[in-house]
């Protein structure tokens, strides 16, 4: 059974910390930005060097729901290769923590790269999130 407790508030940061049975979530979150009713442990991700042929780079991303409103999300937005591959289905709940999946297809590239992909939500809100980085050189 999932437990929240919220530690504090410091510059826009919330913190929280939960206690669970399962292994697959970390013991300690941070969520650091905040966007509407929701926390995520990041929207601006810097990836680093990526190797210029990679075929399974995927990214899990934390966020918890703290509205009142059942809202769910109903869709992704990206444009290309790389997208929002695996999100919750059902209706988001207060003070539960979610996971997202990002897929990374990076083939050949070069050079620097940014990345906007997008949450559609049910009640017509867009969440976004920012990724960036550079190709290895060869």
């Amino acid at each position: 059974m999932r437990s929240m407790l919220l530690i504090g508030v410091l510059v826009g940061c919330a913190y929280f910390t939960h206690a669970q049975s399962s292994s697959s979530m970390p013991l300690n979150l941070v969520f650091r930005d905040t966007i509407a009713d929701f926390v995520f442990d990041s929207l601006d991700n810097d990836l680093g060097d990526v190797a210029p042929v990679n075929t399974n780079n995927r990214r899990t991303k934390r966020f918890m729901y703290l509205g009142a409103e059942p809202v769910f999300i109903v869709g992704q937005q990206s444009g290309d290769p790389h997208f929002i591959c695996d999100y919750p289905k059902e209706p988001l709940k207060k003070g539960v923590v979610y996971s997202i999946t990002v897929c990374f297809w990076f083939q050949n590239g070069k050079g620097r790269f940014n990345k906007t992909m997008s949450l559609k939500l049910s009640n017509g809100q867009l969440l976004f999130f920012k990724y960036k980085g550079q190709f290895k050189q060869d």
